[in-house]
């Protein structure tokens, strides 16, 4: 096993940046200071930016412009532009690998995945997907491969298994699994051994991953149908949120796939949430995940923190009122986020838990994407 490492050595000061574009289609990354809440920098990137992402190290921020589908790369030391490179047709998602050596952008029109080595800053290769839309990433440290999940329609949806070593492309899950993804969701979830990969739908499947050339079997677990995105925790706890529809968490632990197909671990007991349940992220320490809830009918917007003990794995839960909530990014530190509004970003202290001044970005702007640190899904 070729395992990835994280490097942790990013300070906690380190800026918390978003992707936004103008009513002209221009398209900005703010560099927000995490500690104060000031804009340190307007970053002038392409039309219609999108996805954001950070590399491991913290040096670099990559943004994929939907507009004019292109890659803009940030220097974090001086937050300029150092490279646009041409990536495909409407790139959706953008992420980085573990070991901070390659960058993957998924070209949601062309059904390819662009490769690029983030040390030279320069297009590898576009290997293609098959006949799905890639629109979401994920990985993990001691994961072979880079996942993308891939928008088919109706029930044939699938993950593309990208080699980090060779860049050889394994589709899975492809016919006969009745996989239907929400777009508006990253379905995918990678164990921290890397021998699972969880595909969230309205059925689901449980991948055994077995090395860099073997795929293994694979499973459905009914009480995990009908969420849309979770996360896997380090300590084994494994959340997965449902659809708007519904208010609660589901969560398990020790969830695995065995070299027969086999599913273990054992389902513990919902967490209490909200309707509208809409982005999930971990801190970096793991102490705490956070959701965002949309307001709807029968619910205001706000932000769910759920902090877990690191001893006692003990959850307690609370709730932060707030005029909006799209996405979300934690800083290093993990203890505070930013919830993406229209034209507007909150803090949130996640150790009160509670809201400061919102930081407007400007008139008629709209958030596109947001990244306060690492992170090991798109």
């Amino acid at each position: 096993m070729s395992v990835l490492v994280v490097d942790n050595t990013t300070p906690a000061s380190m800026p918390v940046y978003v992707s936004y574009e103008a009513q002209n289609g221009d398209g900005y990354v703010a560099a927000i200071h995490s500690q104060t809440d000031a804009i340190l920098a307007t970053i002038p990137v392409g039309k219609q930016p999108g996805s954001i992402c950070i590399s491991p190290d913290g040096s670099t921020v990559y943004v994929v412009n939907e507009g004019d589908h292109t890659v803009s790369i940030i220097d974090t030391n001086t937050n300029a532009v150092t490279a646009t490179l041409n990536v495909g047709r409407n790139p959706k998602a953008v992420m980085v690998t573990p070991d901070n050596t390659k960058a993957y952008v998924a070209n949601y029109d062309d059904k390819s995945i662009t490769i690029i080595d983030n040390s030279s800053k320069t297009v590898i290769k576009t290997v293609s997907v098959g006949s799905g839309s890639p629109f979401a990433l994920a990985a993990c440290p001691n994961s072979w491969y880079m996942y993308a999940a891939c928008r088919e329609g109706g029930t044939n949806d699938y993950v593309s298994a990208i080699a980090v070593d060779s860049d050889e492309v394994n589709p899975f899950a492809h016919g006969g699994w009745n996989l239907s993804f929400s777009t508006a969701h990253n379905p995918l979830v990678v164990g921290p051994d890397g021998h699972l990969v969880a595909a969230l739908d309205i059925n689901n499947q449980l991948r055994r991953i077995n090395g860099p050339d073997d795929i293994g079997p694979g499973n459905s677990v009914t009480w995990l149908n009908q969420t849309v995105s979770g996360v896997y925790l380090n300590n084994g706890l494994f959340l997965a949120t449902k659809s708007f529809t519904e208010d609660v968490i589901r969560t398990a632990s020790n969830l695995a796939i065995d070299a027969s197909g086999a599913v273990t671990g054992e389902q513990k007991p919902d967490i209490p949430s909200y309707k509208g349940q809409n982005k999930i992220r971990v801190s970096p320490d793991q102490s705490r995940v956070c959701i965002t809830i949309t307001a709807n009918d029968d619910q205001f917007a706000g932000l769910q923190v759920i902090s877990i003990d690191s001893q006692s794995l003990d959850i307690s839960s609370a709730f932060v009122r707030l005029p909006v909530a799209n996405d979300l990014a934690i800083t290093y530190d993990g203890t505070k986020a930013y919830v993406a509004e229209i034209e507007y970003v909150h803090p949130v202290n996640l150790v009160t838990p509670s809201s400061s001044n919102s930081i407007h970005l400007g008139n008629s702007s709209r958030v596109k994407g947001i990244v306060g640190a690492y992170r090991t899904q798109s």
